[in-house]
């Protein structure tokens, strides 16, 4: 079964403990019903317009792994050492917020492309190193890309990933 969001309209600016959204469901390729979530930290909505196919829905995200959880009480101890059962609303509440960080992503993209031409109209490459949830960039001469590397991993991390943009 595939379940896919369409027609996502997000309000950041209403997004207080979750986010605000409201979208199509589409089930098999098949428009299926809607979600949403007013972001106010309350449940997301999911409608099916056929009870028998938002059983079998329903089902299906039953049957998917639990989604790992790092919470732990003030002791240290899991919150919930097995996961989050998967049900229909954290499905769906996943799939919104896979199609934030993709449309974060692009928007990253586009913006280090631009200084990525910057940069080549001056003679220089950009050096870009990225960290879980950040980057630095840096527009270098490309004999120094290495020495700037090295500098940038040492000072922020030597988990990021380096990559050149010409």
């Amino acid at each position: 079964m595939k379940i896919e969001l369409k027609k996502i309209k997000y309000a950041a600016f209403l997004s207080q403990e979750t986010s605000a959204f409201t979208a199509e469901i589409w089930i098999d390729g098949k428009k299926a019903g809607t979600a949403s979530n007013e972001g106010h930290g309350g449940a997301t909505d999911v409608w099916v317009s056929d009870p028998a196919l938002a059983t079998q829905a329903s089902l299906y995200a039953k049957s998917l792994p639990p989604l790992p959880s790092t919470s732990t009480l003030a002791d240290g101890t899991p919150l919930f050492p097995n996961g989050l059962s998967m049900d229909l609303e954290l499905l769906i509440d996943g799939l919104l917020e896979d199609h934030l960080q993709a449309k974060d992503a692009a928007k990253q993209e586009k913006k280090l492309a631009k200084l990525a031409a910057k940069a080549k109209a001056q003679g220089h490459v950009l050096l870009v190193v990225t960290y879980p949830g950040s980057y630095v960039h840096v527009s270098c001469n490309p004999a120094n890309v290495e020495p700037w590397k090295q500098k940038i991993l040492k000072r922020d991390g030597a988990n990021g990933v380096a990559r050149v943009l010409q």
